[in-house]
């Protein structure tokens, strides 16, 4: 059974378990309006049912066999266009030294609302420790209930305080089902609290839309659209900002020993902002309450454009991965850059028809890896983008809170392949995954790029 399918019938296997809980959850009681994420928390009266021993031992046996399991799912659905499963956005934020509110985002579009615009939902969370790099003990699970009423907003947000005790590294799992469709959501996350408060973490922070008091879940935001800033959930009389261009690197090959460094070095500007910031130039704002420590988050300033790459000048560059030096030097000085972009495709095809292909699988693969693996830079920069555009969609995915691992297996003249991500703690962010690099993956990237130059496409993304 494919992956997604498992994933669904585990949300479908919840929704089960949440019915056969041994109560009774009598609606309505009267609903607290939640103005902030547009969802109304229900209070409920619970019942004990006359099948409760019988269910409850079930819940124990059930709930107790995955209490040690390994967590070695393959989630390769995340990085799917067209996933099978609708994922889950999370956010956490530090909001005491033993506490995190954690945020939990659905694009309203697939939401199933009822006549009278609401849509009712089981929620799990199940959080888990890191322990050596492994997630193997669980910590903590809780189960609630949560109502959303229609609104205009892209996202429709729940949020829930979990007890989250400091010094460990965490994994938290979410589980949505609605319902009335049984449609299920999943997402996961890391939770970073080796230290109370974590003086290095960017969870300390939380930004939202300062218009719509959306949260902003990826710290991107396109020009001009004000933000304001939380720390630790409160609100500071002013932050220190440190403005820097757009990082200009982009990732090697896989293959290459090169020691990469794309990390900005000195700012361009420095400023002090309230609590509410609106940035007026694409780039990075790096933003502390304290600059004394390192801890800050970044925000990402995106042209209107973005996660797409419209201009010629991106368009070309983006072919750095697949073009040879001289041809890529070429493009950049022509007379006219989108023609040398639709001459290079047009070779690479042999036909306008087949040209059109590469040009919409490649330039998907980009925006996609702008919208998975953005960070301080465009995903597509970055080494999980360089993998997924130039190699595709990796058929297996497993995650730990430090660590992703992508398997391709063998198709036409590929092998089995391995990438080994790594999670870095840089100044500009807590999420950069830096691939283990490896002379052996050589072979596979030649042909993989050989093939890209030869109009052929083994691993089309999904």
């Amino acid at each position: 059974m494919p992956s997604t399918d498992i994933l669904y019938t585990s949300s479908l296997y919840f929704y089960v378990v949440i019915k056969l809980l041994p109560v009774e959850i009598v609606y309505p009681m009267p609903p607290i309006e939640n103005r902030t994420c547009q969802i109304n928390t229900y209070g409920s009266i619970f019942k004990f049912k006359p099948f409760f021993p019988i269910v409850f031992f079930c819940l124990i046996i059930g709930f107790s066999t995955c209490k040690t399991g390994k967590l070695n799912q393959n989630v390769a659905y995340r990085y799917s266009g067209k996933s099978a499963l609708p994922t889950v956005k999370l956010k956490a934020h530090h909001i005491g030294n033993d506490s995190m509110r954690i945020y939990m985002g659905l694009n309203t579009s697939e939401i199933s609302f009822d006549p009278q615009n609401m849509a009712y939902f089981s929620v799990m969370l199940r959080l888990y420790h890191n322990i050596n790099g492994k997630t193997t003990q669980l910590a903590d699970s809780v189960v609630f209930l949560r109502a959303a009423t229609y609104n205009t907003l892209p996202t429709t947000t729940f949020d829930y305080t979990l007890y989250v005790p400091p010094q460990h590294e965490y994994l938290l799992h979410a589980y949505l089902v609605e319902d009335g469709t049984k449609k299920g959501y999943k997402g996961q996350m890391g939770l970073w609290r080796k230290k109370p408060y974590n003086q290095q973490d960017e969870q300390n922070y939380l930004l939202k839309n300062a218009q719509t008091d959306e949260v902003i879940y990826d710290n991107i935001v396109k020009k001009d659209n004000p933000v304001r800033i939380y720390y630790r959930n409160k609100t500071y009389a002013h932050f220190t900002v440190q403005y820097y261009p757009p990082a200009k690197g982009m990732a090697l090959p896989p293959y290459s020993d090169n020691k990469e460094n794309h990390l900005p070095t000195t700012p361009d500007s420095t400023f002090t902002t309230s609590a509410y910031l609106s940035p007026n130039r694409e780039g990075i704002y790096y933003i502390q309450a304290d600059t004394n420590t390192l801890a800050g988050i970044t925000l990402l300033c995106v042209d209107n454009s973005f996660p797409k790459i419209t201009t010629a000048a991106d368009l070309i560059e983006s072919l750095r991965y697949i073009t040879r030096n001289e041809e890529y030097r070429d493009m950049l000085r022509a007379e006219n850059p989108k023609a040398s972009v639709d001459n290079f495709w047009l070779t690479r095809a042999g036909s306008p028809d087949r040209g059109r292909v590469l040009i919409k699988e490649y330039y998907s693969r980009v925006q996609r890896a702008n919208e998975f693996f953005t960070t301080f830079q465009e995903g597509w920069k970055t080494d999980r983008g360089i993998i997924y555009i130039v190699y595709g969609q990796p058929e297996a995915v497993y995650l730990l809170p430090n660590a992703e691992t992508w398997v391709y297996y063998p198709k036409g003249n590929q092998p089995k392949l391995q990438f080994d991500f790594i999670r870095q703690d840089l100044p500009f962010t807590n999420q950069h995954y830096h691939l283990i690099r490896d002379i052996n993956y050589e072979p596979s990237w030649q042909n993989a790029v050989y093939e890209w130059r030869n109009g052929i496409i083994t691993n089309t993304t999904q």
